[in-house]
Formats: C-alpha cells, sequence, structure tokens
C-alpha cells in the first residue's frame, strides 16, 4: 500500500496542487506528515527525521506547516476514538502519542521561534486579503458535493474522472472495511486518513458556510480558504491508493491459483505502472509547458490591459481584473 500511495501522490500532484505554490511544497508535506504518523501513532521512526521535515515544512509555507499540524490533531482523535475501550482502559496506551506529538511540535516551535516570533509580534500588519471572492471565503456544500462527483475536484480537465472513481471507491473500501475489521492497525489509519479528509473538505467550506466561527480558528480571519483544497487532494489520492490496493489484492486473490502468481508482485505492479505513466506524464508536463508559454489568440481586452500595464509606473503591485474592498 505505501508504494501505491507514493506512485499515486508523486504523478498526480502535478496537476492537482496549485502549482503556483512550487512542487517543493507539497512534497515536504507528504514525507513530513508519514513520517509524524510513523513516529508518533506507532513509534517506529526517528524524531529527529519527522522534527527536520517538520521544520521544512513550516519554513517552506506557513499555510502547508498550519495543515501539519491539524492533520496531527487529527491523528490523535481518531487514535483516541478507536482505541478507546474503557473496560481495557490504560492510561500510558493513550497518553503516549499525545507526549510524542507534544515532544516534536515544542521542540519544533524552538527551532524556528527565530521567524515565528517575529511573526506573531508582527501579525497585525501583515497580509490581508485585498478581495474576498469564494475562492477567499468559501463555497456552498452543495457546490463542492456537486463539483466532486462531477469530477471536477480530483480530474479537471480529464476526459475521464478515474482518479474520483478510485475515490469513490476508496472511501467505500474503508467503510466497508472497518464493519469487518474494526481493530486492524491499517484500518486504523485508514480511518484516520477519511476523517481528515472530510475534516479539510469541510474546512474548504469556510467563512460562506460557517460564518463567524471560522474566523475563531487561529490564523483563519484572513485566510485564503481555497488553500485547504491541497489537503483533499493529498488525502484524497491516498483514499484512491487505498482503493488501488485492494484491487491489486483481489486480482492476486484470483491469479493465485495460476501460473501467473509468482509474477503478480507488488514490485512488478509499480515497475509497470512506472512503465505504463510516465509516459503519460511526460506529455502532460509538455502540452502544459506548451500551454503557458504559447499565445495563438490575443483578444482585445488583452491589448488593452497590456497597454495600461505598459503605462503604469512599476512602483507596487499590479491588480488585474480584481475589485478591492
Amino acid at each position: 500500500m505505501p508504494l501505491v500511495c507514493f506512485v499515486v501522490l508523486q504523478f498526480s500532484k502535478v496537476i492537482t496542487f496549485d502549482d503556483k505554490s512550487g512542487n517543493v511544497f507539497p512534497t515536504v508535506f507528504n514525507f513530513a506528515v508519514g513520517q509524524i504518523y510513523q513516529y508518533v501513532i506507532r513509534n517506529q521512526k526517528s524524531a529527529n527525521i519527522a522534527h527536520i521535515l517538520l521544520v521544512l515544512t513550516f519554513l517552506s509555507h506557513a499555510f502547508f506547516g498550519m495543515l501539519v499540524v491539524m492533520v496531527t490533531g487529527a491523528m490523535l482523535l481518531f487514535h483516541w476514538l478507536l482505541k478507546f475501550n474503557i473496560s481495557h482502559f490504560q492510561l500510558k496506551i493513550y497518553t503516549m502519542p499525545f507526549l510524542r506529538a507534544f515532544y516534536l511540535h515544542f521542540r519544533t516551535l524552538l527551532f524556528i521561534s527565530w521567524w515565528l516570533i517575529p511573526f506573531l509580534a508582527n501579525y497585525q500588519y501583515i497580509g490581508g486579503l485585498p478581495w474576498k471572492h469564494d475562492s477567499e471565503n468559501g463555497y456552498q456544500f452543495h457546490f463542492l458535493m456537486r463539483q466532486l462527483v462531477a469530477g471536477e475536484v480530483f480530474d479537471h480537465g480529464r476526459k475521464f474522472p478515474l482518479i474520483t472513481l478510485l475515490v469513490m471507491c476508496g472511501i467505500a473500501c474503508i467503510c466497508l472495511r472497518n464493519i469487518q475489521k474494526r481493530n486492524d492497525p491499517s484500518q486504523h489509519c485508514h480511518v484516520w486518513i477519511l476523517g481528515t479528509f472530510i475534516i479539510t473538505f469541510l474546512l474548504l467550506l469556510g467563512r460562506t458556510t460557517f460564518g463567524f466561527l471560522y474566523e475563531l480558528i487561529p490564523f483563519h480571519s484572513e485566510l485564503e480558504v481555497i488553500r485547504y483544497l491541497n489537503g483533499v487532494h493529498f488525502f484524497g489520492l491516498l483514499i484512491s491508493a487505498i482503493a488501488g490496493a485492494r484491487c491489486i489484492v483481489y486480482c492476486r486473490s484470483l491469479v493465485s491459483q495460476t501460473k501467473l502468481k509468482k509474477y503478480f508482485k507488488v514490485k512488478y505492479i509499480i515497475a509497470v505502472m512506472f512503465v505504463i505513466i510516465t509516459p503519460f506524464h511526460i506529455t502532460h508536463q509538455a502540452n502544459t509547458i506548451t500551454l503557458h508559454v504559447t499565445l495563438t489568440e490575443v483578444s482585445d481586452s488583452f491589448k488593452i490591459f497590456l497597454r495600461r500595464l505598459r503605462e503604469s509606473p512599476l512602483t507596487g503591485r499590479v491588480y488585474g481584473q480584481k475589485l478591492l474592498g
């Protein structure tokens, strides 16, 4: 399953994450979330690696740093809900993940304090959205659900909504498997992924749905709500990877009694996926680059805005076709 997740994330992030923020931020975020889960919940990885990735995430993009903190909180919440058993209550089992998470984040705050303290001290003078439309304020629930079902959230511009179908199948797999194998540790991870996906989806509703309650969340009074689409994409792709992993398990069971069994291994499947997907990925990148550097038609409105831009003195920011207020 981790290998399937890695393949899906690497080949999908280019067309799902906002390319304006660069590929470094989501890539560091991906590894940071994985290492934090391994250290905080399973206590299997080094705290130093998780700490370095968490620091890099905060210093590369403040929003992804906040998102990692929220994801860690969701880890602890779902771990506690799934593990809690009043008849076999053991304090150490429930407190150790919280202590590891506190240690990790407290040490991170110390390392980034040289940047964080001046940032918080001057927060009232920083930023602010010059306009607040749908992408800044949030969306209606029925609109987001319609976009999700129509394939616009994960497969915008594609003829076949493959990732959307995988996400739907992944959600069904998690729900059905949770009924059958509730105490399976891997199922706890899947439930956390689904739960965090739902949380980020709700946060994408923003001030449009929740009003002043949304602004009670720290640092969210002027937050551009569309940024939570990164979280929806990330955890949605993990859910799609779960569906892909279940398909592989099912196919292996079908060929278990045939001579193809020795070839139907995960490493072979991953190799074939790389061979098949890589040409499509390169073609998509080439088409995207061509689209951005080639301008075949120049409309009259573009000529007018270009002339105005050339006439304006380059002494500050230029807002194009945006209403301030």
